[in-house]
């Protein structure tokens, strides 16, 4: 998270850098907070949750760091969630068992898949965890391939059950980008979100994630076509668009920016 002039809380060493300029806050939700982008034009513009008629070869990801105040909560958590319209949804949430899950639906047709291995312990977490999740398709019938990083290294994901010939229906306008639970305030997520980066293409991995460090992902190539970066506020740093915030408050201690 950029700020200029202001220290750097690295996101792995535990140390605090005054002379860097990342990492000033991070965005904190409660259990009940959510952010709602309000943007209208994600699908359209950026082909983000659409494979744009020819799924072939077609890409897009996502990247962001996560702290959350239990890593197997008792009941899933959401981290992202999309609809347009009554049949059509993508959801990337934090399963019980500490899994990532994804939860894709298309005109009624739900396709899922999950983490084939935990990626948070139970409890608290005292680390900060980068996460990239790409999401592709070879051919207009195959099933949507899911691929999950952690920190830089890969970690087991299946293909969603549901194929692109489906998928191809995220399209025309919404305005229903969801940060922390449902656009109902349900299954809210607790703990930190911070440096939540959209990508039409696949996202760099290594560059973000920078050995720990963490990095301001306007300045890693490919560039995000969205981005919020919480830095003691809710815009999107490729456009400058502010959504509509419910109770999602900022995390400033150093201790808790910091592993």
């Amino acid at each position: 998270m950029l700020g200029l002039g202001v220290g750097f809380y690295k996101l792995a060493p535990s140390n605090y850098h005054p002379d860097d300029t990342l990492n000033g806050s991070a965005h904190l939700y409660d259990g009940s907070s959510y952010y709602h982008s309000n943007y209208g034009d994600m699908v359209t513009d950026y082909g983000i949750y659409n494979f744009d008629g020819d799924p072939n070869g077609t890409i897009y990801g996502f990247s962001w760091w996560m702290k959350p105040n239990d890593g197997r909560p008792g009941s899933s958590q959401i981290i992202m969630y999309y609809f347009q319209g009554g049949a059509n949804h993508f959801i990337v949430s934090l399963g019980p068992a500490g899994n990532i899950v994804v939860e894709h639906y298309a005109n009624g047709a739900k396709g899922s898949t999950q983490s084939s291995s935990a990626v948070f312990t139970d409890g608290a977490q005292s680390n900060w965890t980068h996460l990239v999740l790409t999401v592709a398709s070879e051919g207009e019938e195959s099933n949507i391939a899911m691929d999950l990083k952690v920190n830089g290294s890969n970690h087991g994901m299946g293909s969603s059950s549901l194929s692109s010939s489906n998928a191809i229906s995220f399209s025309g306008t919404s305005t229903n980008q969801y940060f922390g639970a449902t656009s109902s305030g349900g299954n809210a997520y607790a703990g930190l979100l911070d440096e939540i980066a959209f990508y039409n293409t696949t996202p760099n991995v290594s560059g973000l994630y920078n050995s720990g460090n963490g990095a301001n992902p306007m300045t890693v190539s490919p560039a995000p076509v969205l981005c919020w970066r919480a830095e003691g506020d809710f815009v999107d740093s490729v456009s400058g668009h502010v959504g509509t915030n419910s109770g999602v408050t900022f995390e400033t201690d150093p201790d808790e920016l910091l592993t």
